[in-house]
């Protein structure tokens, strides 16, 4: 995890770069899938999620201010996407991404992804994970109208 925790770090000391920001995203991901003992897409994502779930406090709010960081980005948007639905697979996390931001992340995907059909499909299966195995606050999917709260 020691490599992980560097990703991390310099992530977090170039937000604002977008090529440092895909190129470390994309890391992530890849390194998440290094266990290559199975070939059935959905234990390799499973697996990857177990891979990233020590280190959820400190990925979550590192992706999602990417996301949001870099919002016409479309790789930005499908790697952090990726990122956060291998550790959605895992019920243990569901809490730590909502609380830091997973549904807000999920609706930027889609927003950013709106014009490219697999972009906007990986935002609306993370959205609805979240908000069906969630404790959610459903006024952060769909805030009040103007003047009512």
């Amino acid at each position: 995890y020691q490599i992980l925790d560097i990703i991390l770090s310099i992530m977090e000391r170039n937000f604002r770069n977008v090529e440092i920001q895909l190129r470390t995203l994309r890391i992530v991901a890849n390194l998440s899938k290094h266990n290559k003992s199975s070939t059935n897409d959905q234990d390799i994502k499973k697996n990857a999620g177990l891979f990233l779930t020590p280190q959820v406090n400190k990925i979550v709010p590192i992706v999602t201010e990417s996301l949001h960081a870099h919002t016409p980005e479309i790789g930005i948007q499908r790697t952090g996407c990726e990122i956060l639905e291998y550790l959605s697979l895992i019920d243990s996390n569901i809490p730590v991404l909502s609380k830091f931001g997973g549904i807000g992340a999920a609706r930027t995907i889609m927003a950013a992804g709106k014009n490219i059909n697999e972009v906007n499909q990986m935002g609306l299966s993370l959205l609805a994970t979240l908000v069906l195995d969630g404790e959610q606050n459903l006024g952060e999917l769909i805030p009040p109208k103007e003047g009512k709260k």
